[in-house]
């Protein structure tokens, strides 16, 4: 991994990045989804010593944060969040960790004008690493949509052939210079818009937790630990216990789960 600087060009950095990684994800017309694409976005980042973990945090407060004071790295995104947006957040942080500059932040209005630059780089290689813009180009739907006029369909396209939200789709058109910055302001507001009414308009559902063994919404606990922490956190510690580095009582509050699952995490993992 190498490190950049803000003096570098965050297209070509995403460009770069997205060809080492090796990786091409079809959109959501082949059965793609945001939730699956993370999964597979997190593993190509632990491969590289970086732990992706997901915790629960008021969205007010943070979407996401690194850290990049010592090996592995981490990112942490907001597991309370959209699906599209932490897929969106897990790149953004993962620019911080490439700029080594870690700042814990929203990606909202409200940042500190002092990270202001910062925070338009590592939206811009997100968006830029996500939906290409040689692929944006050539895709049919949104050519016809942008030829039309019709830039939120444009932006809709995107969001479904790339996973990111309608609002990074429309921010990556105005990255591009497909759309000017009033267009731009003027479809962001009726997407809030009309994500405030669908919001308004939706009832709340909360699952009803099984038995002890189970966490929210009858998961299972050793399961939500790994959705959460994920599987190279999870490996760490159990090399961690068999090198004898930490006790089975320090592993189990690392992975807040229950003696019984550490125990089948330790037979799958032959720790």
């Amino acid at each position: 991994m190498k490190i950049r600087t803000l003096k570098d060009d965050p297209e070509k950095v995403a460009l770069e990045e997205r060809v080492r990684s090796g990786i091409h994800l079809p959109g959501d017309n082949a059965g793609m989804t945001p939730v699956k694409a993370f999964e597979i976005w997190r593993g190509w980042l632990e491969s590289q010593n970086i732990s992706v973990l997901k915790t629960k945090m008021p969205t007010g407060d943070a979407r996401g944060f690194s850290l990049t004071d010592g090996e592995p790295y981490v990112i942490v995104v907001n597991s309370a969040d959209a699906d599209r947006a932490r897929l969106f957040t897990l790149f953004h942080e993962y620019a911080h960790i490439l700029l080594d500059i870690p700042v814990i932040c929203n990606q909202g209005e409200d940042d500190l004008k002092e990270y202001a630059p910062i925070e338009r780089w590592c939206n811009h290689f997100a968006g830029a690493f996500l939906a290409p813009e040689e692929e944006i180009g050539k895709n049919p739907s949104i050519r016809q949509a942008l030829a039309s006029g019709n830039y939120l369909r444009a932006a809709g396209s995107i969001r479904k052939q790339f996973l990111i939200s309608n609002e990074a789709g429309l921010m990556r058109l105005l990255t591009l210079k497909y759309i000017t910055s009033s267009q731009f302001i003027q479809g962001r507001d009726k997407i809030r818009e009309e994500f405030t009414l669908r919001e308004a308009k939706k009832k709340q559902v909360i699952g009803q937790p099984g038995e002890e063994e189970k966490g929210g919404f009858g998961i299972h606990l050793d399961k939500k630990c790994v959705a959460e922490k994920g599987t190279g956190y999870v490996a760490l510690v159990m090399e961690n216990i068999r090198k004898g580095h930490i006790s089975n009582s320090e592993a189990l509050d690392y992975l807040d789960v229950k003696l019984r699952h550490l125990e089948k995490f330790q037979e799958s993992m032959g720790a």
